[in-house]
């Protein structure tokens, strides 16, 4: 297959180091890991994602809240109002 596209990313230089020398030890370059990770979600019906090891994000932080407080016994009383009446 032809490599004829590049892609530019922003990380975190400490991550993309530690990253680097797992790879390495295993005779892998980040190019090859990166170029192996978009084959596999191009050709997946469906995608493994883990991002339990990440820092949340505000938004993130923000959204959790929102579906943990909608989860509320009040909140959940008052959603089903609205409910019946519409």
């Amino acid at each position: 297959m032809i490599k004829d596209a590049t892609i530019n990313i922003r990380t975190n230089t400490k991550i993309k180091e530690k990253a680097q020398k797992v790879l390495e030890a295993n005779g892998i370059s980040l190019s090859t890991f990166i170029n192996n990770q978009l084959l596999r979600a191009a050709n997946a019906k469906t995608l493994r994602l883990d991002f339990e090891t990440e820092e949340p994000s505000e938004m993130l932080i923000e959204d959790r809240m929102l579906d943990s407080s909608l989860q509320s016994p009040k909140i959940k009383g008052q959603l089903a109002k609205l409910g019946n009446m519409v």
